[in-house]
């Protein structure tokens, strides 16, 4: 025996003060009802519901740095114009951006995370979220050809004192404001493409979360993709936000470029 399929009807007008319908409405399309009959009603209220979601933006600064290289070698975006290009598709609650940093900052990361903050039209209005970088022994490395750990070595010294950076906290601090703030928004945009968020993404689209991916296609985890609702794919108008060097701010480096971010995971 066929089931036809559940259908959640779109009312005649729209009723301006009630955000709980549109709300419903949004996850029930999610959950596979079927959309109304009369298309351009669909795409009415498909409007609406955009322009009234609270979606909040968390960024792994790490990854966005360094898969915007997949882009080409000398290829950066702009802050600004990424924010612009994300709001295109309905307004932002808050962003905030995670990164990690040594323990002096230079002037020039100093001024890149104040732009960042400063609202507009002078910069994104970004909070920032700095940890701390650790610096951990790089004697060894793991060969997979040979499935064993190798010693490493300086060629310009053997006893020289081999480091390398780690970013701490990060991952955890995304994760802990995405769940602490659960209740202040609806949409979850993320740009990261490390897999190990999968726990938190699978829990906050469980509760009704509309996750969003703001991602370059380069080493996004596909456990992550196939969980979104929405994947914004950067590459697509890679030229729309490509970053200028008409200013200092904009033209400096990032804290994150003093470290390797690890290939994500899934």
């Amino acid at each position: 025996m066929l089931i036809a399929p559940t259908v959640f009807q779109a009312p005649p007008k729209r009723p301006s003060h009630d955000l709980n319908y549109f709300q419903n409405y949004e996850k029930a399309l999610r959950r596979g009802a079927a959309r109304p009959a009369s298309h351009h009603i669909w795409r009415e209220e498909e409007r609406w519901v955009n322009n009234y979601t609270k979606r909040l933006w968390l960024i792994d600064a790490g990854y966005l740095f360094n898969a915007q290289k997949s882009v080409g070698r000398d290829y950066q975006f702009d802050y600004m114009k990424l924010r612009q290009k994300l709001e295109e598709s309905g307004p932002l609650w808050r962003a905030y951006y995670f990164s990690a940093t040594p323990d002096a900052t230079t002037d020039a990361q100093d001024n890149f995370h104040s732009w960042l903050r400063s609202a507009g039209p002078r910069g994104p209005k970004i909070i920032t979220k700095l940890y701390q970088l650790k610096q951990v022994d790089a004697d060894r490395a793991y060969c997979a050809d040979c499935s064993t750990k190798v010693n490493l070595s300086c060629p310009n010294g053997h006893f020289h004192s081999l480091r390398n950076y780690q970013q701490k906290g990060v991952d955890v601090g995304i994760a802990t404001l995405a769940l602490t703030h659960q209740e202040r928004y609806d949409a979850l945009v993320l740009s990261t493409g490390d897999g190990d968020f999968l726990d938190m993404v699978e829990f906050l689209s469980e509760t009704g979360k509309r996750i969003e991916l703001l991602v370059f296609r380069e080493g996004v985890s596909t456990d992550l993709q196939a969980r979104a609702d929405v994947v914004h794919w950067i590459d697509d108008f890679a030229d729309d936000v490509k970053r200028g060097f008409s200013g200092p701010v904009r033209a400096c480096e990032d804290d994150v470029a003093v470290y390797t971010y690890p290939r994500p995971k899934g």
